[in-house]
């Protein structure tokens, strides 16, 4: 499947205007867990001028602040940094049949996985280690490199403090058991 630039950008609004909207307040752990997503998102996602701009003054307005105290804080971050509300065509690749199925899951295991494809891709194969599900025939490619382990471990604390669906967190933390 093909990743289309528009899915990561609703992915990253999604995340930031509703995942990271209900953890107020956000201060330490959170925060440098959130820091570590911001700077994912810069090193790794291109979405569009706009956004990824918009990411850059986040980024940098939360290094400037020890706490996000309350969610109109946050919200006023947010549109200061111009972090759009919504996109006009929030789902490409990852539009569903029907409007409520595919999208944001979708859209953030796209986001995901272009994250990490970016933090790996100067792994050579050499330096590969070979991981296999709980029923021994998936094959799955782990990286020797720290810059993959950083980014895989930056998106598990993500997924373990701020997204929304309990049920996903714990079945996330089994499958992510198996990498580390």
């Amino acid at each position: 499947m093909r990743v289309h630039s528009t899915d990561l950008g609703s992915a990253i609004i999604h995340i930031l205007r509703t995942e990271v909207s209900t953890h107020q307040p956000i201060t330490g752990h959170k925060l440098t867990i959130l820091r570590r997503m911001l700077l994912l998102f810069i090193e790794f996602v291109k979405v569009s001028p706009v956004i990824d701009k918009a990411v850059m003054r986040l980024e940098e307005m939360t290094r400037k602040t020890d706490s996000i105290a309350t969610h109109t804080e946050w919200v006023v971050m947010l549109d200061e940094s111009r972090i759009p509300q919504v996109q006009p065509h929030p789902w490409i690749q990852c539009a569903g049949s029907k409007p409520w199925l595919r999208g944001y899951p979708c859209g953030l295991w796209s986001l995901f996985h272009t994250i990490m494809a970016g933090a790996t891709s100067s792994t050579k194969p050499d330096d590969a280690q070979l991981a296999f599900a709980k029923d021994q025939t998936d094959p799955l490619v782990v990286t020797g490199d720290k810059k993959g382990r950083d980014a895989l471990a930056s998106i598990a604390l993500y997924i373990g403090t701020f997204f929304g669906c309990e049920e996903c967190v714990e079945n996330f933390k089994i499958e992510y058991a198996v990498f580390t």
